[in-house]
């Protein structure tokens, strides 16, 4: 049986920004998830606009990930 580390979140105070900015840092996360795919072979989905999912096969990326997701 193969181990994942999962992280999930909300983005803080997504709903009070502009419809153009969160435009904007949804395009941005999509290009971050699809950087973290390629170099951690991750899968990550954004979903409802402010709630992420990012799945890890490699238990000892996880907390690389996580600050990399959480200083973005």
């Amino acid at each position: 049986m193969e181990k994942y580390v999962v992280i999930s979140g909300d983005i803080i105070a997504f709903t009070s920004l502009s419809e153009s900015s969160k435009e904007r840092l949804e395009d941005s996360l999509v290009v971050l998830f699809d950087k973290l795919n390629i170099q951690f072979d991750t899968y990550s989905r954004l979903i409802k606009g402010d709630y992420l999912e990012c799945a890890i096969p490699r238990p000892q990326h996880g907390l690389r990930i996580a600050l990399i997701i959480k200083t973005f």
